[in-house]
């Protein structure tokens, strides 16, 4: 983990305020500092979902089902890392 955010494919993190997050099982910190996003940050996540959702909409069904699917799949395989 790095902390940063990931929007549109890129890493970014330009903020400058950061958090901790929790392992609830064990209530303590995980050690990753995450870094706040900016307002521009967030108006470049939302523009490109918004651009992502002009071609996402328009796919299949069943394809969009295979990508959900194999999202999952990769997510599955990262185990106890995750």
């Amino acid at each position: 983990m790095t902390g940063k955010q990931i929007i549109n494919g890129t890493y970014v993190a330009e903020g400058k305020a950061t958090f901790n997050s929790y392992n609830v099982s064990l209530g303590q910190p995980i050690d990753t500092l995450f870094f706040e996003a900016t307002d521009e940050e967030v108006d470049y996540a939302v523009s490109a979902a918004f651009t992502a959702f002009r071609t996402y909409h328009r796919t299949a069904h069943p394809d969009r089902s295979t990508c959900l699917r194999t999202i999952s799949s990769e997510i599955e395989a990262l185990g106890e890392e995750l």
